[in-house]
């Protein structure tokens, strides 16, 4: 802290925050954990920011806590900077109010948070409302890229947004949300992202009033769990308008065709394929089928089936 005429940019090294248990504070606006630092009237800044809640030893207490901000606290025109990444990590059955990637400012006396690029890595534990990967307010920014994960099979009642709190839009050159290997349900919106990525094993449900999203990739790169389990099952939802890219490269052709999405009202998409046999399609609509060129896959397209996009044998 300092008074507002100081001309001085305090600043410190890496930070790294581990909480395996214990209770942090009420579930409570402006309470948390605060991987910057607290700014009054002066601006400081840190390097690296890694913030890890929750453990995987089922022996141990899950933590209990309010929200985790990847930076800093700023109040009195005051900035807090983390130059670097914020890197969040859940594990475990930790139970956690609110995360956000970015920090928080006073919304009396003003202030300014912002950090370089978000990883959030969602692998268990429970998120009781919202996941912000920018910061709290318009005045807490992300200079860099967003990255959201979700990985181990729990069940969240959680919104996702890829901006900040209190905005409707993300102050970032890259969004993305990745379901890597994801068996569980999220019940929540989910807005804010450039794209939404499916990769493995994931066979994800996402049942939220509204889930916002223009871009969709499925990656079936080292996935085991067979052509007839869909990735994704929407409750209720659309890829009317969207686009849909989707990765077999890695893939053995299925005689029966490959379930994509399940529980969809429409699939209107612009829909692109990687095929095993090292060629591509592009700019496909729904029910189009591959000509003669594409050997094994001739005839193969996208199509609707009781609900279930699938990529299989039309002609």
């Amino acid at each position: 802290s300092g008074t507002a005429e100081d001309a001085l940019v305090y600043t410190a090294g890496d930070v790294d925050i581990t909480i395996g248990s214990g209770e942090w504070g009420k579930y409570q606006s402006g309470r948390g954990i605060f991987g910057g630092v607290y700014t009054d009237k002066v601006a400081a800044s840190v390097g690296n920011v890694e913030i890890t809640v929750g453990s995987t030893d089922k022996a141990v207490s899950a933590p209990t806590l309010g929200n985790i901000y990847g930076g800093g606290w700023s109040q009195n025109g005051g900035t807090s900077t983390v130059s670097g990444e914020v890197n969040i990590t859940i594990l475990g059955s930790a139970v956690i109010n609110n995360v956000f990637g970015g920090g928080c400012y006073s919304s009396t006396s003003g202030g300014a948070t912002s950090v370089g690029s978000v990883n959030i890595s969602v692998e268990g534990g429970s998120i009781k409302n919202n996941i912000f990967a920018g910061g709290f307010g318009e005045n807490s920014t992300v200079e860099g890229d967003i990255s959201v994960s979700f990985a181990g099979s729990s069940n969240y009642s959680c919104n996702v947004f890829g901006y900040s709190s209190r905005t409707s839009a993300a102050t970032v050159s890259d969004t993305v949300l990745t379901f890597a290997g994801y068996t569980g349900t999220l019940a929540g919106n989910v807005g804010g992202f450039d794209g939404i990525v499916f990769t493995g094993n994931t066979r994800a449900t996402l049942s939220g009033s509204a889930i916002d999203n223009e871009n969709w990739s499925f990656d079936y790169a080292g996935r085991t769990a067979g052509a007839a389990a869909a990735m994704l099952t929407l409750d209720n939802g659309s890829f009317d308008g969207d686009t849909v890219q989707v990765d077999l490269s890695a893939a053995v052709q299925s005689a029966g065709g490959w379930s994509i999405a399940a529980g969809l009202s429409g699939a209107n998409a612009d829909f692109s394929v990687e095929l095993s046999n090292g060629m591509s399609a592009a700019g496909l609509n729904l029910n189009d089928t591959l000509d003669a060129g594409y050997g094994a896959y001739a005839g193969w397209g996208f199509a609707l089936e009781d609900n279930t996009l699938k990529f299989k044998q039309l002609a």
